[in-house]
Protein backbone atom coordinates (compact mmCIF):
# COMPACT_ATOMS: atom_id res chain seq x y z
CA UNK A 1 0.00 0.00 0.00
CA UNK A 2 1.63 3.18 -1.16
CA UNK A 3 1.58 6.33 1.48
CA UNK A 4 -0.07 8.50 -0.53
CA UNK A 5 -0.99 11.24 1.83
CA UNK A 6 0.99 13.23 5.46
CA UNK A 7 -1.33 14.94 8.08
CA UNK A 8 0.49 17.16 10.51
CA UNK A 9 -0.89 18.67 13.66
CA UNK A 10 0.63 20.86 16.50
CA UNK A 11 -0.33 23.57 19.25
CA UNK A 12 -0.95 26.49 18.23
CA UNK A 13 -1.13 25.04 13.97
CA UNK A 14 -4.12 23.82 11.89
CA UNK A 15 -4.04 20.62 10.57
CA UNK A 16 -2.30 20.23 7.21
CA UNK A 17 -2.15 17.74 4.65
CA UNK A 18 0.31 16.95 2.07
CA UNK A 19 0.95 15.03 -0.49
CA UNK A 20 4.00 12.43 -0.40
CA UNK A 21 4.39 12.04 -4.59
CA UNK A 22 5.94 15.87 -4.38
CA UNK A 23 5.57 17.43 -1.08
CA UNK A 24 2.62 20.09 -1.89
CA UNK A 25 -0.67 20.85 -0.03
CA UNK A 26 -2.91 18.05 -0.65
CA UNK A 27 -5.90 19.61 -3.20
CA UNK A 28 -8.75 17.99 -1.34
CA UNK A 29 -8.12 17.24 2.00
CA UNK A 30 -5.58 20.52 2.95
CA UNK A 31 -8.70 23.26 3.75
CA UNK A 32 -10.82 20.31 5.88
CA UNK A 33 -9.87 21.88 8.91
CA UNK A 34 -10.93 25.50 10.23
CA UNK A 35 -9.60 24.98 13.48
CA UNK A 36 -6.14 24.08 15.39
CA UNK A 37 -5.18 20.60 15.30
CA UNK A 38 -3.56 18.69 18.17
CA UNK A 39 -3.44 15.58 17.00
CA UNK A 40 -4.04 13.58 13.61
CA UNK A 41 -4.73 10.09 12.62
CA UNK A 42 -5.67 8.26 9.17
CA UNK A 43 -7.81 5.30 9.33
CA UNK A 44 -6.00 1.96 8.64
CA UNK A 45 -8.64 1.68 5.93
CA UNK A 46 -7.61 4.68 4.06
CA UNK A 47 -11.04 6.48 4.12
CA UNK A 48 -10.75 8.81 7.29
CA UNK A 49 -8.93 11.46 8.26
CA UNK A 50 -9.29 12.72 12.09
CA UNK A 51 -8.29 15.38 14.37
CA UNK A 52 -8.31 16.57 17.71
CA UNK A 53 -8.01 20.08 19.41
CA UNK A 54 -8.38 21.90 22.36
CA UNK A 55 -12.60 22.22 21.93
CA UNK A 56 -12.57 18.71 22.79
CA UNK A 57 -14.00 17.29 19.80
CA UNK A 58 -13.33 14.81 17.46
CA UNK A 59 -13.92 15.78 14.02
CA UNK A 60 -13.87 13.14 11.11
CA UNK A 61 -12.83 13.88 7.18
CA UNK A 62 -13.70 11.62 4.20
CA UNK A 63 -10.53 10.91 2.89
CA UNK A 64 -11.69 10.69 -1.04
CA UNK A 65 -13.19 14.05 -1.01
CA UNK A 66 -12.60 15.69 1.91
CA UNK A 67 -16.62 15.98 3.29
CA UNK A 68 -16.86 16.41 7.02
CA UNK A 69 -18.52 12.82 8.30
CA UNK A 70 -19.13 14.05 11.76
CA UNK A 71 -17.80 15.69 15.17
CA UNK A 72 -17.69 13.77 18.36
CA UNK A 73 -18.05 15.98 21.77
CA UNK A 74 -15.15 13.68 23.15
CA UNK A 75 -13.78 15.50 26.06
CA UNK A 76 -14.26 19.07 27.57
CA UNK A 77 -12.89 22.03 26.17
CA UNK A 78 -9.42 22.59 27.82
CA UNK A 79 -5.25 23.27 26.85
CA UNK A 80 -4.29 19.53 25.73
CA UNK A 81 -7.97 18.45 25.62
CA UNK A 82 -7.20 15.55 23.14
CA UNK A 83 -3.88 14.99 22.07
CA UNK A 84 -4.01 11.03 21.44
CA UNK A 85 -6.34 9.33 18.86
CA UNK A 86 -6.37 5.74 17.83
CA UNK A 87 -7.70 4.01 15.46
CA UNK A 88 -8.77 -0.19 15.93
CA UNK A 89 -7.34 -2.03 13.18
CA UNK A 90 -10.68 -2.24 11.72
CA UNK A 91 -11.52 1.50 11.21
CA UNK A 92 -14.70 1.17 13.28
CA UNK A 93 -13.44 2.41 16.77
CA UNK A 94 -11.50 5.03 17.76
CA UNK A 95 -9.91 6.26 20.99
CA UNK A 96 -9.13 9.41 22.30
CA UNK A 97 -7.71 11.09 25.28
CA UNK A 98 -6.26 14.00 26.66
CA UNK A 99 -6.24 16.50 29.81
CA UNK A 100 -9.05 15.02 31.59
CA UNK A 101 -6.57 11.62 32.40
CA UNK A 102 -9.86 9.02 30.70
CA UNK A 103 -9.36 6.95 27.57
CA UNK A 104 -12.30 7.12 25.43
CA UNK A 105 -13.68 4.91 22.76
CA UNK A 106 -16.23 5.85 19.86
CA UNK A 107 -18.16 4.05 17.09
CA UNK A 108 -16.93 5.37 13.76
CA UNK A 109 -20.65 4.75 12.06
CA UNK A 110 -22.56 6.84 14.70
CA UNK A 111 -20.27 8.71 17.13
CA UNK A 112 -21.62 7.20 20.29
CA UNK A 113 -19.94 6.14 23.19
CA UNK A 114 -18.30 2.61 23.59
CA UNK A 115 -16.46 2.67 26.82
CA UNK A 116 -14.85 5.10 29.24
CA UNK A 117 -11.63 3.75 30.74
CA UNK A 118 -10.65 5.88 33.75
CA UNK A 119 -7.62 4.99 36.35
CA UNK A 120 -4.68 7.65 34.90
CA UNK A 121 -4.02 10.70 37.68
CA UNK A 122 -2.59 12.74 35.16
CA UNK A 123 -2.78 13.54 30.97
CA UNK A 124 -2.94 10.80 28.33
CA UNK A 125 -0.16 11.30 25.56
CA UNK A 126 -0.19 8.28 23.47
CA UNK A 127 -2.98 5.14 22.86
CA UNK A 128 -2.96 2.34 20.64
CA UNK A 129 -4.71 -0.63 19.79
CA UNK A 130 -3.18 -4.27 19.62
CA UNK A 131 -2.91 -5.80 15.78
CA UNK A 132 -6.44 -7.81 17.05
CA UNK A 133 -8.35 -5.16 18.29
CA UNK A 134 -8.91 -6.48 21.32
CA UNK A 135 -6.63 -4.39 23.40
CA UNK A 136 -5.96 -0.99 23.84
CA UNK A 137 -3.11 0.81 26.02
CA UNK A 138 -2.60 4.22 26.61
CA UNK A 139 0.13 5.81 28.24
CA UNK A 140 0.01 8.88 30.80
CA UNK A 141 1.88 11.88 32.50
CA UNK A 142 1.57 9.87 35.44
CA UNK A 143 4.21 7.79 34.25
CA UNK A 144 2.40 5.05 33.54
CA UNK A 145 0.77 2.55 31.13
CA UNK A 146 -2.58 0.57 31.20
CA UNK A 147 -3.52 -1.90 29.06
CA UNK A 148 -7.13 -2.35 28.33
CA UNK A 149 -9.81 -5.23 27.29
CA UNK A 150 -11.73 -3.76 24.85
CA UNK A 151 -14.37 -5.86 24.94
CA UNK A 152 -15.13 -5.41 28.49
CA UNK A 153 -13.27 -2.27 29.74
CA UNK A 154 -11.81 -4.42 32.22
CA UNK A 155 -7.72 -3.57 33.02
CA UNK A 156 -5.58 -6.02 32.45
CA UNK A 157 -1.86 -4.44 33.71
CA UNK A 158 -1.03 -0.94 34.90
CA UNK A 159 3.05 -0.91 33.51
CA UNK A 160 5.28 0.81 35.88
CA UNK A 161 8.54 0.62 35.32
CA UNK A 162 8.87 4.67 33.35
CA UNK A 163 9.87 7.58 35.64
CA UNK A 164 8.78 9.93 33.16
CA UNK A 165 5.95 11.28 31.05
CA UNK A 166 4.74 8.05 28.70
CA UNK A 167 4.24 10.03 25.41
CA UNK A 168 4.39 7.36 22.66
CA UNK A 169 3.16 3.28 22.33
CA UNK A 170 3.37 0.96 19.98
CA UNK A 171 2.30 -2.73 19.87
CA UNK A 172 4.93 -5.35 17.67
CA UNK A 173 2.70 -7.47 14.65
CA UNK A 174 2.29 -10.24 16.41
CA UNK A 175 0.46 -8.50 19.47
CA UNK A 176 2.65 -10.52 21.96
CA UNK A 177 4.96 -7.23 22.72
CA UNK A 178 4.27 -3.90 23.45
CA UNK A 179 6.94 -1.04 22.93
CA UNK A 180 6.44 2.21 25.08
CA UNK A 181 8.69 5.90 24.78
CA UNK A 182 9.41 8.41 27.43
CA UNK A 183 10.73 11.43 28.44
CA UNK A 184 13.38 9.68 30.82
CA UNK A 185 15.03 8.64 27.62
CA UNK A 186 14.09 4.74 27.70
CA UNK A 187 11.96 2.64 25.68
CA UNK A 188 11.07 -0.54 26.95
CA UNK A 189 9.25 -3.62 25.88
CA UNK A 190 6.55 -5.44 27.72
CA UNK A 191 5.00 -8.96 27.77
CA UNK A 192 1.51 -8.05 26.88
CA UNK A 193 0.76 -11.79 28.19
CA UNK A 194 1.55 -11.00 31.61
CA UNK A 195 2.85 -7.47 31.94
CA UNK A 196 6.13 -7.91 32.75
CA UNK A 197 8.91 -5.59 31.68
CA UNK A 198 11.20 -7.38 29.17
CA UNK A 199 13.70 -5.02 27.57
CA UNK A 200 14.93 -1.68 28.09
CA UNK A 201 16.03 0.86 25.34
CA UNK A 202 18.47 3.49 26.19
CA UNK A 203 17.62 6.38 23.90
CA UNK A 204 19.01 9.46 26.21
CA UNK A 205 16.50 11.66 24.52
CA UNK A 206 12.61 12.13 25.06
CA UNK A 207 11.61 8.58 23.46
CA UNK A 208 8.49 10.41 21.32
CA UNK A 209 7.64 8.36 18.51
CA UNK A 210 7.92 4.25 17.77
CA UNK A 211 7.51 2.27 15.23
CA UNK A 212 8.13 -1.59 14.00
CA UNK A 213 8.92 -3.29 11.05
CA UNK A 214 6.77 -5.35 9.73
CA UNK A 215 8.14 -8.62 10.56
CA UNK A 216 8.74 -7.67 14.39
CA UNK A 217 12.39 -7.94 14.12
CA UNK A 218 13.34 -4.33 14.48
CA UNK A 219 12.23 -1.07 16.49
CA UNK A 220 12.93 2.97 15.47
CA UNK A 221 12.70 5.09 17.66
CA UNK A 222 12.17 8.88 17.51
CA UNK A 223 13.76 10.72 20.08
CA UNK A 224 14.20 14.89 20.88
CA UNK A 225 15.26 16.93 24.08
CA UNK A 226 13.03 18.46 25.65
CA UNK A 227 13.33 22.20 23.69
CA UNK A 228 13.26 22.49 19.80
CA UNK A 229 16.59 23.37 17.93
CA UNK A 230 18.52 21.13 19.99
CA UNK A 231 19.38 17.55 18.89
CA UNK A 232 17.32 14.36 18.27
CA UNK A 233 17.86 10.87 17.28
CA UNK A 234 16.44 8.55 15.01
CA UNK A 235 17.49 5.09 16.12
CA UNK A 236 16.80 1.34 15.13
CA UNK A 237 16.66 -1.45 17.36
CA UNK A 238 17.59 -5.04 16.28
CA UNK A 239 15.25 -7.47 18.25
CA UNK A 240 14.77 -8.93 20.55
CA UNK A 241 18.53 -8.44 21.85
CA UNK A 242 17.93 -4.54 22.31
CA UNK A 243 20.98 -3.95 19.88
CA UNK A 244 21.33 -0.31 18.34
CA UNK A 245 22.75 -0.94 15.27
CA UNK A 246 22.03 2.47 13.42
CA UNK A 247 21.65 5.92 14.50
CA UNK A 248 20.56 8.73 12.70
CA UNK A 249 21.16 12.11 14.50
CA UNK A 250 20.71 16.22 13.24
CA UNK A 251 19.11 19.36 14.89
CA UNK A 252 15.57 18.36 14.84
CA UNK A 253 12.31 20.43 16.42
CA UNK A 254 10.11 17.70 18.28
CA UNK A 255 10.06 14.44 16.25
CA UNK A 256 7.37 14.06 17.81
CA UNK A 257 5.24 10.70 15.99
CA UNK A 258 6.47 7.38 13.81
CA UNK A 259 3.97 6.16 11.49
CA UNK A 260 4.11 3.50 8.46
CA UNK A 261 2.32 0.62 6.87
CA UNK A 262 2.51 -2.70 6.38
CA UNK A 263 4.73 -3.31 3.72
CA UNK A 264 7.48 -1.60 5.91
CA UNK A 265 6.70 -0.53 9.15
CA UNK A 266 4.03 -0.12 11.71
CA UNK A 267 3.61 1.57 14.80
Amino acid sequence: MAVQQLATAGAGERVHVFRTADGSPDPILEDVSPTIGRVVAFSPDGTLLAGGDNSGQITLWRVNDGQLVRQIPAHAASPESIVALAFSPDSTLIASGGADAVAKIWHVADGSPLRSLSGHSLNIYTLAFSPQGDLLVSGSGDTTLKLWRVADGNLNYTLTNHTDLVVSAAFSPDGTTLASGCFDGTARLWNVTDGSNVGTLQDGFAVRGLAYTSDGNHLFTAGAAAFPGLRGTLRIWHLPDGTNVQTFSRELAFPTTLRGHLNGFCG
